[in-house]
């Protein structure tokens, strides 16, 4: 069985993770998640202008395909 200084730890070095990977300035738990939640949606965002970027490109080369 896991003890709870265990889950503690491990919920910490869980936190500390997704601190540094947002590149959240606070300590607080509820700020870190809040601050992952932004970068969620920051990702997102890029993801869907990505998406139309290809589509715009697949579009271009279909319109102008080379010569063969």
């Amino acid at each position: 069985m896991v003890s709870r200084e265990h889950k503690r730890a491990g919920l910490h070095e869980k936190l500390q993770l997704l601190r540094s990977i947002t590149n959240s300035h606070s300590m607080k738990k509820a700020s870190i998640i809040v601050d992952a939640s932004k970068y969620i949606e920051e990702l997102k965002q890029k993801v869907e202008r990505l998406n139309q970027d290809i589509t715009a490109a697949q579009t271009s080369n279909n319109r102008n395909p080379l010569p063969m």
